[in-house]
């Protein structure tokens, strides 16, 4: 049976994009730049993560933005009307022709560093010399606080040229300091004088003349340090200054290039503008503490930004996160793991692993075992085990779940469904699956492990077993096309017929339910896409749910990893769907492929960036090892 949409009031469907917004990204772990402007080249907000605020803290520009680029050409303003790049697949590069000028502007967050820096170039490729004047102008109006949305953080915006370091440091305080900015000026930029006091926004303007003779160039680099505090912001400024741009463009092009995907040319640029998108967005550190965090997304545009999902960490980043640097994923699976505790289940936390949204989800209960089981099967780093988060984590998985189990089979129920919504038929086929999976992992390490991790792995076994053979038994249902698999039960086995993409049916074979031959799964794929009713047929076409009814990332990202082309190569559509800009969204338009939920979702980024490996490189099973 069907049961009826839940009542409106108790889900929290996605909010509809009627304008898509015209922003790239760029950041590093320390530092995020999520609204580039792409029709005049604007910074709109910088931000950081702050364990005392236990989310995403802004900085938003004023009318100019927080930066803005600025040319004026024999005494004329130069409109800027730029066509963009990435260099290293993740540096935001611009370029414009205006008559025999070629102006290029670079926005860095070099790896590794507190802060960023950003360079315009003017080149001179006439005949005679011109005179030029250069920079960028911008102010700090005005601050904002993420988790979930975006409020707005009251205090004390002050500015001061700080004598000793060279640097104009601007300082959100509310009491103690908040959050600084330092600005340095570098290769004869000059900063303009202090904006008055009481201004509405802490400005600045850093400028450069000179004539630029034929085939000469002339440069303006601008660096910013962050800090929680206005002496650690001017001091990070200038040590970026010293270090130069020169030098922090090309350590940064080297450790992407260094870690990109391989893939065929017509797929590069998007997979690892993806890979590198979900890298410094679905994770970061925070600047008070230096702990390290993952989450949704650092970019304001997604709906529920700053929050820590488990599934969404451990299922659709974290794989993405072993394929790019698997020693950083090792840290952010114990710190998450320590600050989650015994929470990670639950539907929603702080960054800090506090409750946020309450609710229990099978699938997020059974996440964090199932990446414990990806790193140690990518690395081979057992050590990993020993880390009392981990072991906790691996040790309370039955004892989590064991509420939620039915009365008489071996099959476990939820409050929320991969969607978040809530269901009247808790015994989800493939939050089951995947709880098998974590049984089965748990087992295997356990099994490995030269120390004891308490754990029985014949019971482990046994239950993944059981789960697998309830599943079979009472969770396959009438279809068009002969026996196919239900989305869930009740308590007294009534089927509900229905998908929901995030955690789909046709991750099953993957999940090890069954194999994508199977003549179950067959019927399933085709009621997929010719029988259920969020299927958008289109251009961009594809899978949705009434939590987003659109095609949507989750269903491509399926069609990766289960082998059917029936819809087309699900590569090419990678390759094709504009989405967010070229980067992942929940979903798009049928016809335009343009987002129209989820923008600035880093997580989806990784999802689909390492479902794509898994297609080009044959990975087709969660115990087959994620890794170069």
């Amino acid at each position: 049976m069907s049961r009826p949409e839940s009542a409106p009031s108790l889900v929290t469907s996605a909010p509809e994009i009627t304008a898509p917004p015209a922003f790239w990204p760029t950041g590093n772990v320390w530092v995020s730049l999520p609204e580039i402007d792409l029709t005049d080249g604007s910074v709109a907000s910088l931000g950081v993560l702050l364990e005392r605020a236990a989310g995403l803290v802004q900085a938003h520009g004023g009318p100019d933005g927080l930066l803005r680029p600025a040319v004026a050409i024999d005494g004329e303003p130069v409109p800027i009307e730029p066509r963009w790049s990435r260099d290293g697949d993740w540096v935001p590069h611009l370029r414009q022709q205006a008559g025999d000028i070629t102006i290029d502007a670079w926005y860095l967050a070099p790896h590794g560093e507190r802060g960023a820096a950003f360079r315009l170039r003017l080149r001179n490729g006439g005949p005679a010399t011109v005179r030029a004047e250069l920079g960028w102008t911008g102010g700090w109006a005005g601050c904002g606080v993420a988790h979930l949305r975006v409020k707005p953080l009251e205090g004390q915006l002050t500015v001061r040229d700080d004598q000793w370091t060279g640097s104009r440091v601007v300082t959100l305080s509310a009491g103690l300091p908040v959050v600084a900015l330092g600005l340095q000026a570098g290769n004869g930029v000059s900063l303009g004088a202090l904006p008055p006091a009481g201004t509405a926004a802490a400005g600045w303007q850093a400028l450069r003349a000179g004539d630029i003779p034929a085939s000469e160039e002339l440069t303006a680099d601008i660096y910013i340090g962050a800090a929680p505090e206005p002496d650690g912001a001017a001091v990070t400024a200038l040590h970026l200054r010293r270090r130069g741009f020169d030098a922090l463009l090309a350590s940064t092009l080297d450790w992407l290039a260094a870690r990109s995907l391989p893939s065929p040319a017509e797929l590069s640029s998007r997979v690892n503008a993806n890979l590198f998108f979900n890298y410094f967005f679905a994770q970061g550190d925070c600047l008070d503490t230096g702990t390290s965090v993952l989450m949704t997304s650092r970019s304001p545009h997604y709906y529920v930004c700053a929050a820590f999902w488990s599934r969404d960490a451990y299922c659709w980043t974290f794989p993405a996160l072993l394929l790019t640097d698997p020693g950083r994923a090792r840290d952010l699976l114990v710190a998450s793991l320590a600050a989650a505790g015994d929470r990670a289940a639950d539907h929603a936390l702080y960054l800090n692993g506090t409750p946020l949204y309450p609710g229990f989800e099978l699938d997020q209960a059974a996440a964090p075992v199932v990446a414990v089981w990806r790193y140690v099967r990518a690395t081979g780093d057992r050590s990993v085990l020993a880390e009392l988060p981990v072991l906790r984590a691996l040790r309370r998985l039955p004892d989590v779940v064991a509420p939620w189990r039915h009365p008489d089979w071996e099959l476990y129920g939820t409050f929320l469904l991969p969607t978040d919504d809530p269901t009247d038929f808790p015994y989800v086929t493939t939050g089951n699956a995947l709880l098998a999976c974590a049984f089965e992992a748990a087992a295997a390490l356990a099994e490995t492990s030269a120390a004891d991790l308490g754990l029985d792995p014949g019971s482990l076994r046994a239950r993944a077993d059981s789960i697998r053979a309830e599943l079979t038994a009472r969770l396959v249902t009438a279809g068009p096309h002969g026996p196919m698999w239900a989305w869930a039960c009740d308590a007294a086995g009534r089927h509900e017929v229905r998908d929901e993409p995030p955690l789909g049916l046709r991750t099953l074979p993957y999940w090890g339910l069954c194999d994508n031959c199977d003549p179950v799964q067959v019927a399933t794929r085709r009621w997929l896409t010719d029988g259920y009713r969020h299927h958008y047929p289109g251009a961009f076409g594809g899978a949705g749910a009434p939590h987003f009814p659109h095609p949507s990332g989750f269903d491509l990202a399926n069609r990766l990893l289960d082998g059917d082309d029936s819809l087309g190569d699900p590569l090419a559509a990678l390759a094709a769907t504009p989405m967010d800009q070229g980067l992942a969204c929940e979903s798009w338009d049928a016809d335009t492929g343009v987002v129209r939920t989820g923008a600035g979702m880093a997580s989806m980024a990784g999802l689909l960036a390492w479902t794509a490996w898994a297609r080009l490189t044959g990975h087709r099973r969660w115990d087959q090892p994620i890794r170069r």
